[in-house]
């Protein structure tokens, strides 16, 4: 499956799309709990080739959940430096309103990891909460009717989500 969407949709939107299966075994050195595997498993597909941080969609499959999303986990530092210059500037106006498009499709990113707006940015700036942020991912429960087609869940996600991760390529 991996395989098989990274070369549908990288043929659609001609782009290169690199496939990651995440280590399904835990690290129980120093967990009480000696498990040995994960009860789930999360795929990603990172978009665009060359040097520098790229977006991706992911998947995560589990008994309890099938959840799919995309953008960036985590800015590198030179990515949030770009990140934070480009909120400050137009591009923050057209990265809210995406936003706000992705969450009529049910497409929500957690809480920004930070509390405040960092320095030298404004405490009430316009796009404070996209400042605090020091990553940008979107996430939603997959619906049950799509649970036996994963491949349409996530090329229908990838053509919701192109408008962010578009711009998220252009600024990072």
């Amino acid at each position: 499956m991996l395989d098989q969407v990274a070369h549908d949709l990288g043929r659609r939107s001609e782009q290169n799309l690199i496939p990651k299966l995440f280590r399904p075994h835990r690290d129980v050195r120093f967990s009480k709990d000696k498990t040995p595997y994960h009860t789930h498993l999360h795929m990603l597909w990172t978009i665009g080739a060359g040097t520098g941080q790229k977006p991706g969609l992911f998947l995560g499959i589990s008994p309890g959940y099938v959840r799919h999303g995309g953008g960036i986990m985590g800015f590198d530092k030179p990515s949030l430096a770009g990140w934070r210059t480009a909120v400050d500037g137009p591009f923050g106006d057209s990265i809210q309103a995406i936003l706000d498009d992705l969450a009529g499709h049910g497409l929500m990113p957690e809480e920004p990891e930070l509390k405040r707006v960092p320095p030298p940015y404004d405490k009430d700036h316009r796009h404070g909460g996209l400042l605090r942020r020091k990553g940008l991912a979107v996430w939603r429960d997959v619906p049950a009717v799509q649970f036996k087609s994963p491949q349409s869940a996530l090329s229908d996600l990838f053509d919701t989500l192109q408008p962010m991760l578009e711009g998220l390529l252009r600024v990072i």
